[in-house]
């Protein structure tokens, strides 16, 4: 016979005894002081030991950072800290090995996770709610929410990264229209190629810059060409050298002291051309300083500038070069008398 609820009370009284206590989590660690967890992802399998620290996380004994190479793979793993606030007070010691890197940086977040909450068990809540204390076991090539997560939060890192160039762009884009400003007040001089060379007079007083503006090296290319390299600096062979002269004449400047003489550097037509002035501002002042010394010592070395004590001595090449060749025809001879000798039997 079938029993007959008519009120809340017979109601009650069919459900039976009340429902059992919610489980107590308590704190699990080992000797060390440290909590230890099993993480899985696919085929991966990743055992996990946390202790109080500053954050280092160690991977099969290399930086995470130098094992998962990907930021993304970087950025799931710590997700769990982040969701808890313990980026920091943790050190981290992780094996993990099967599977793909995907799958092992998805083994060693749930690794984490769980021995967050042995650690603290107060934090159960916290990281089951994030979903970070949930196996995801599906095979290679399935989507899994947190891989989608991820992707999402690198693309909105590149989004960001496209707003700043295209802030600096429009930046750029905005001085090009004050140096169009600065064309219209006569304060620089355009070439025919649209390339800002030089201030003119009035601007460099302006900005309070010395004198006249140097030649602009770029005009001097424009205007000559490609002009021949000096003789005397030509690397040349002993041949080049005794018939066309190149290479005669030239100072190895190494050999002096200050590593500097006074030779021609620029070709014929362009000698006494100078392309750079240093300003008073900043390093200039330094470097102009030191150019001004150099060329006191040119001075006052008058042509001959005194050899370093300490630098190699001065050798012919082409005699160095003959006594080499001499050396080797001897040696020659004395190989083909020996074998002649051997040959004859005697």
């Amino acid at each position: 016979m079938v029993q007959e609820t008519k009120s809340l009370d017979d109601l009650g009284a069919l459900k039976g005894s009340s429902p059992a206590d919610a489980p107590v989590h308590v704190q699990k660690l080992d000797k060390l002081g440290r909590a230890y967890a099993t993480g899985k992802r696919k085929d991966a399998v990743a055992r996990v030991w946390i202790k109080p620290g500053k954050g280092q996380i160690m991977v099969n004994k290399k930086d995470f950072k130098a094992y998962f190479a990907r930021p993304v793979l970087q950025m799931l793993l710590q997700q769990p800290l982040a969701a808890a606030n313990r980026s920091t007070q943790f050190d981290i010691i992780v094996t993990v090995a099967g599977g793909g890197l995907s799958g092992q940086a998805g083994a060693v977040r749930h690794g984490i996770s769980k021995a967050l909450t042995y650690f603290e068990p107060e934090l159960r809540g916290v990281l089951k709610k994030g979903g970070f204390l949930t196996r995801d076991s599906r095979t290679e090539g399935t989507e899994t929410a947190f891989m989608a997560t991820a992707m999402e939060d690198a693309l909105q890192a590149l989004r960001a990264q496209e707003r700043a160039m295209k802030a600096r762009a429009e930046a750029s884009e905005q001085l090009s229209e004050e140096i169009i400003a600065s064309m219209s007040s006569g304060l620089l001089v355009v070439s025919e190629d649209r390339h800002v060379r030089t201030l003119n007079p009035a601007g460099r007083a302006l900005l309070g810059l010395p004198g006249d503006p140097p030649s602009s090296a770029m005009d001097d290319v424009l205007r000559h060409g490609s002009l021949p390299v000096p003789s005397h600096l030509r690397s040349a062979t002993w041949r080049e050298r005794r018939d066309f002269g190149h290479g005669m004449g030239y100072v190895y400047p190494h050999d002096y002291i200050g590593a500097d003489v006074d030779q021609q550097y620029l070709p014929d037509g362009l000698a006494e051309r100078r392309y750079y002035e240093p300003s008073d501002h900043g390093y200039e002042k330094v470097i102009g300083e030191r150019m001004a010394a150099r060329q006191a010592a040119r001075e006052e070395a008058a042509g001959k500038p005194k050899r370093d004590p300490t630098a190699r001595p001065k050798s012919d090449a082409m005699k160095v070069a003959g006594n080499v060749m001499q050396a080797r025809d001897g040696k020659k001879r004395e190989i083909a008398a020996r074998q002649k000798k051997d040959a004859s039997g005697r």
